[in-house]
């Protein structure tokens, strides 16, 4: 039997994982829930008729599906407006 010896003295270099993809799946997955509950309130509202209501359901989801597929753009809009607000 034959052993083989590694000399890995001069690798020092890690292979770590790249979370991107891990926030970007999650983020996918979120906005997509954020749509399916968005689409069942809106069935439930517009069979109430419940139009005050159905319409800001609709502004307010179009902000969270905004944070969910645009995050980077997102962020930096409330930064801007931070700015903005507090100088």
């Amino acid at each position: 039997m034959r052993k083989t010896i590694v000399d890995v003295r001069g690798y020092t270099e890690m292979a770590l994982p790249d979370l991107g993809s891990v926030k970007t799946w999650a983020l996918g997955f979120a906005g997509t829930a954020v749509i399916v509950i968005l689409i069942l309130r809106m069935v439930h509202l517009y069979a109430k008729k419940a139009w005050g209501e159905m319409i800001v359901e609709i502004i307010a989801g179009t902000y969270a599906i905004f944070f969910c597929f645009a995050n980077d753009q997102a962020i930096a809009q409330l930064k801007d407006l931070g700015h903005l607000v507090f100088g």
